[in-house]
C-alpha cells in the first residue's frame, strides 16, 4: 500500500470522528468575532470595518482610522469559505450577516475547524508511522483527542486547536528533514508549516523558530545556505499576512493587535509570578496541563527509556522540546497564565502535540514490559477525559462555582463536566445564566449530547432520520477505513516476512 493511499484513508478515518464529535457551535466570543471578520472580508474585501459590529467585545481603531478584530489572521482566513457561504445561503443584507453572523456560517465554520483537527491527527499519524506500525500510528493519532484537552477544544472554533493542528504539521516536516530527506518540497512544507502556524498564535513564533532552527543544526550533512535560504524563505513569506496584519491594526509589522487591545492587555501583562504561573500552569488542580492531559505524565518516564528511543525521535523532541520549555515560562509570566477562559490551560494547547509525541515514545518503548498496566490507565485517561467530549464544557464552567478560578484548590471544571454530563444523562438541560435565559442559541447548547447531530435529530422526524443517516454513514466511513488500514498493514507484514 502506498503512503498516498495510507494517508488517505487515515484522514477519512480523523475526518470522520471529529466531525462526528462537533458541537457545531462557536462556543468564545472571540471566534464569534474573527467569524465577522471573515464575512466582512467576504463581502468587502476588506478586514477593517468602519464601525465595529453591534455586539463587539474587542475590535479596535487601528491608525487608518478602520475597526478591526484583534486576534490573528489565522482564524480568520480559515473561516472564510463558511463565511462566503453563509452569506450567500442567508440572502441577507451584508450589514445584518455582519452584525449577526447566520447560522449556516457559524456551523460551517465550526465544522471547518474539525476537519482540520483531522488534519492535525494525520500528521501526528504520518510522524508515528515512521517508525511504528500503521495500527499503532493510527490509535496514537486518535490518542491526541482521547487523552488530551485537544478533543475538548476540536469539538468548536479555538485559534489555539488550530495552533496545535499546526505544530503536528511542524513535528511531521522537521522529522522528515532530520531523516535526510533535502529535497525542495519537504523544505518548503517545514517552512509553511512554521508560518501557518504562528498565524494562527503569533505568540508562539519566535519560539517555534528557535525549535526549528535547534532541530535544523542537528542534521548531518549540515544545510545548505540554499537549503537554508528555502526554508527561511518560505517562512518569511508565510508570515507576510499576519506581519501586514499587524501593521494596519497597530502601526508596527512585529505588534500583534491583542497586545494593545484594552480588554486583552490587562489579561496578557507580563506580571505574574514565574514560579507561581510555572507550577499552575503544569500541576494546578483547576488548570495544570498534566491534571487535565494526565497520559502525559508518561512523559517523564522517558528518561528511564531513553537509549530506546531512535536517534531521530530523540533529536526532534529535545529541539522542539527546548522551544517548548521557554514558551511554557513565557506563559507563566502572565498574570492570566490559566488562560481566563477556557478548558484546562488554554495557552498551552498549541505545544500539547509535542508534550504528547514525548509520551507516545516512552508508552512505546514501554509497552512490552509493562503492557498491561499502560492499557489501563489509558483508558482511565480515555474515561476521565470523554466528558468533555460529550457535553458543552464552555458552558459548564461558567455556571459552576470556582470552574474559572485558575488557583481554585480542587479540580472544579472537571467536576463541573462529570455533573453536566451526569445531569444530561438524565434529561436534563444545563442551567442558564440570567443573561442568557432569552438567548435562543445559547438555549441549544445547554442540551446533551453536545453534538450537532443531535440537534439536527430534535428538530422534526425527518431530521431526526437525516441526522441518524449522518452519523451511521460517518462511522461506518471511519470503521471501514480503519479496518483496510490494519488489513493492509498485516498483509505487508505477512509479505516482508515471507
Amino acid at each position: 500500500m502506498t503512503d498516498a493511499m495510507e494517508t488517505r484513508r487515515a484522514l477519512a478515518c480523523y475526518w470522520c470522528f471529529f466531525l462526528l464529535l462537533s458541537s457545531g457551535r462557536l462556543s468564545s466570543a472571540d471566534a464569534g468575532e474573527q467569524l465577522q471578520a471573515s464575512i466582512l472580508l467576504a463581502t468587502t474585501g476588506h478586514l477593517g470595518a468602519m464601525a465595529p459590529p453591534a455586539s463587539a467585545l474587542g475590535w479596535q481603531q487601528g491608525p487608518g482610522g478602520a475597526y478591526y478584530e484583534p486576534h490573528d489572521i489565522g482564524g480568520t482566513l480559515l473561516m472564510l469559505p463558511a463565511a462566503m457561504a453563509g452569506h450567500l445561503v442567508s440572502g441577507q443584507p451584508a450589514a445584518d450577516d455582519f452584525d449577526r453572523p447566520p447560522i449556516f456560517s457559524r456551523l460551517g465554520a465550526s465544522l471547518t475547524y474539525a476537519l482540520l483537527c483531522g488534519v492535525g491527527c494525520l500528521f501526528l499519524f504520518r510522524l508515528f508511522s515512521l517508525e511504528q506500525p500503521i495500527p499503532v500510528a493510527l490509535l496514537l493519532g486518535f490518542g491526541l483527542a482521547l487523552t488530551t484537552p485537544f478533543g475538548a477544544y476540536a469539538k468548536t472554533a479555538w485559534d489555539v486547536t488550530a495552533g496545535a493542528c499546526g505544530m503536528c504539521a511542524v513535528l511531521y516536516t522537521t522529522a522528515v528533514v532530520l531523516r535526510g530527506r533535502r529535497n525542495w518540497r519537504d523544505l518548503v512544507a517545514l517552512g509553511s508549516a512554521v508560518a501557518i502556524t504562528s498565524a494562527f498564535r503569533y505568540s508562539l513564533a519566535p519560539f517555534l523558530i528557535v525549535g526549528v532552527v535547534g532541530g535544523l543544526s542537528t542534521v548531518r550533512p549540515r544545510l545548505s545556505w540554499r537549503e537554508a535560504a528555502i526554508v527561511a524563505g518560505t517562512t518569511a513569506i508565510g508570515f507576510a499576512p499576519s506581519l501586514a496584519y499587524n501593521f494596519v491594526r497597530t502601526g508596527s509589522p512585529l505588534l500583534p493587535a491583542t497586545a494593545t487591545a484594552s480588554y486583552l492587555a490587562s489579561n496578557n501583562a507580563l506580571t505574574g509570578n514565574i514560579v507561581h504561573g510555572f507550577l499552575g500552569v503544569l500541576f494546578a488542580p483547576n488548570r495544570g496541563l498534566f491534571v487535565f492531559a494526565p497520559a502525559c505524565l508518561l512523559l517523564f518516564a522517558l528518561p528511564l527509556v531513553w537509549r530506546r528511543v531512535s536517534r531521530e525521535d530523540r533529536r526532534l523532541l529535545a529541539s522542539a522540546g527546548g522551544g517548548v520549555m521557554l514558551y511554557v515560562l513565557f506563559i507563566a509570566r502572565l498574570k492570566n497564565w490559566g488562560g481566563t477562559f477556557g478548558w484546562g490551560p488554554r495557552f498551552l494547547i498549541p505545544i500539547v502535540p509535542v508534550v504528547y509525541f514525548g509520551a507516545a515514545l516512552a508508552f512505546v518503548a514501554l509497552w512490552d514490559r509493562w503492557h498491561r498496566w499502560l492499557v489501563g490507565a489509558i483508558v482511565a485517561c480515555v474515561v476521565a477525559t470523554a466528558p468533555a467530549l460529550l457535553v458543552n464544557w464552555s458552558l459548564a464552567i461558567v455556571v459552576f462555582p470556582q470552574a474559572l478560578d485558575q488557583d481554585a484548590t480542587t479540580p472544579a471544571q472537571h467536576a463541573a463536566v462529570w455533573r453536566t454530563l451526569a445531569d444530561g444523562l438524565n434529561g436534563e438541560p444545563l442551567p442558564l445564566p440570567e443573561n442568557l435565559v432569552d438567548d435562543a442559541e445559547r438555549r441549544v447548547g445547554a442540551r446533551f449530547p453536545d453534538i450537532w447531530i443531535a440537534r439536527v435529530m430534535e428538530r422534526s422526524r425527518p431530521g431526526f432520520l437525516a441526522g441518524l443517516a449522518i452519523a451511521l454513514v460517518l462511522v461506518g466511513i471511519g470503521a471501514f477505513h480503519a479496518w483496510l488500514l490494519c488489513v493492509s498493514s498485516r498483509r505487508m507484514k505477512t509479505k516482508s516476512a515471507t
